[in-house]
């Protein structure tokens, strides 16, 4: 039997062991094929009388560096790339174009608003003021200011669904 034969009776041994070991099941693949490359960059094993705890010394030293490598990175606090958790591409043109119809579309919502509802809305969605500071402002109760928000927002909403189901019908 030659090197190689010898040394891949070791994989599912090895899967094992770093299944056992490691939180990352995805990582395990590659941490054995670590394994695999440092033996077999190995030039001679002739001279290593116990093969099989040659095998897992060099598979608990590419564990230590992994770890010493992820923690190093700050692997625990990164996380995979997925487009439902990260958003989209933020500088595709198609979304620039339909971000600034959306703000002139709301700035021209707002200037359609009473004077004091548009300043009520403006400081508590821009200013992020508290409905007891606007409350007192305005002079008015903190359940009119929640109850005035809430009618502003839904008005929002409306207006923003106006605008995308006619987009709908008059493109369609």
């Amino acid at each position: 039997m030659n090197r190689a034969d010898e040394i891949s009776t070791y994989i599912p041994i090895l899967h094992r062991y770093f299944e056992r070991r490691w939180s990352n099941q995805a990582d395990v693949d590659d941490l054995v094929q670590q394994v695999m490359l440092r033996l077999l960059s190995c030039e001679t094993t002739d001279d290593i009388e116990n093969l099989r705890a040659y095998v897992f010394r060099t598979a608990a030293n590419v564990l230590f560096d992994q770890l010493r490598r992820d923690v190093a990175h700050g692997a625990a606090f990164h996380d995979e790339f997925d487009a439902d958790n990260h958003g989209v591409d933020e500088h595709n043109p198609l979304r620039i174009a339909e971000a600034r119809q959306q703000i002139v579309l709301a700035e021209m919502a707002l200037q359609e608003l009473p004077e004091r509802s548009r300043s009520i809305f403006l400081l508590r969605r821009l200013e992020n003021c508290s409905y007891r500071d606007i409350a007192s402002q305005f002079q008015m109760s903190v359940s009119a200011v929640e109850k005035l928000m809430v009618r502003l927002a839904k008005y929002m909403t409306d207006v923003r669904c106006e605008h995308i189901q006619g987009f709908w019908t008059t493109t369609a």
